[in-house]
């Protein structure tokens, strides 16, 4: 299947705003190389693998999985918490749909030349739209700055 025209420079563009705005686990260590050294042989392996252990400290959440879009507060039966929120993307297809009545006038008007010939009932179909929904794809939890638990859509 081809891909229709317009789509290709579009993905590219997003290809390279997504790219742009997001780091890699190497990208983070590299210029993190005092957090990464600091971290047990067994929450380096993790960070490399892009991976959480219990136990981990928040400095190898953020070289494994990067900055949280969002962090909350909270404290449960006396106890403090933290959790970091990641967020995903989800693509939503839509499409449009339309239609006029009436005679268009000497050009056609709206619709009546350009996509009925001037009759009295023209529709058009405007074709797919691509857009993205973030949603919460993963959170860390966290008690006295270690990882207590985590989730993550799959």
């Amino acid at each position: 299947m081809k891909t229709p025209l317009f789509l290709a420079p579009s993905a590219a563009a997003l290809a390279l705003l997504v790219s742009a705005c997001s780091t890699t686990v190497e990208s983070r260590v590299e210029k993190n190389p005092a957090k990464f050294a600091a971290l047990p042989k067994s929450h380096k392996e993790a960070v490399l693998a892009g991976d959480l252990l219990r136990g981990m400290s928040e400095n190898a959440v953020f070289l494994s999985w990067g900055k949280p879009e969002g962090i909350v507060d909270g404290d449960v039966k006396g106890k403090s918490f933290e959790k970091w929120r990641y967020l995903g993307q989800q693509q939503v297809v839509t499409t449009q749909f339309g239609g006029g009545y009436g005679r268009g006038g000497r050009y056609g008007g709206r619709y009546g030349g350009r996509y009925g010939g001037g009759g009295c009932n023209s529709f058009y179909y405007g074709g797919p739209t691509y857009s993205y929904i973030p949603y919460t794809a993963a959170i860390v939890e966290f008690r006295n700055g270690k990882v207590t638990s985590w989730e993550r859509e799959r």
